[in-house]
């Protein structure tokens, strides 16, 4: 069993202003852990300037949470045309995990667990490397220590 994890999180650039673009690397003691190992989550920028750091910290991580905005189509779709094949030419052989962010911001009469079955489904049949898909909302704090429960299982 590893005494430490890195969680590496990818993804556009989608966020509200007045929040940081990347937030700082988090160390999570492993006492306040279920698993009982050290945890590191690393956020990472999608620009171009900061891509060589991005490889660098995929080359180093456990897990992959590919983050996309589920109020944004254009986000949802990213993840199937840029993210997880830009993945696979990395030569990076890691479970991914599907983090739906901003379900805060849904609108809840879309149907959108519809479009959750129909749509991330076919993906995670696609790349096998997908193991889970989380919903959660970083602003609400909803779900978000699921996700890294579910990172530290991976």
């Amino acid at each position: 069993m590893r005494d430490n994890i890195r969680i590496v999180l990818v993804g556009d650039k989608t966020f509200i202003e007045n929040v940081q673009a990347v937030v700082p690397e988090v160390t999570i003691p492993p006492e306040v852990t279920p698993e009982k190992v050290t945890t590191h989550i690393i956020d990472t920028s999608s620009s171009s300037e900061d891509h060589e750091v991005m490889e660098r910290e995929l080359r180093k991580a456990n897990v992959v949470c590919i983050v996309y905005a589920v109020d944004d189509r254009n986000s949802f779709q990213q993840v199937h045309e840029h993210w997880l094949p830009f993945l696979q030419q990395q030569g990076v052989n890691l479970p991914v995990i599907l983090v739906g962010n901003k379900v805060d911001m849904r609108d809840e009469e879309l149907g959108h667990a519809t479009v959750l079955e129909d749509e991330v489904v076919p993906i995670m049949n696609e790349y096998r490397e997908v193991e889970i898909c989380v919903e959660c909302s970083a602003k609400a704090l909803l779900n978000v220590s699921e996700l890294f429960y579910f990172a530290q299982k991976a």
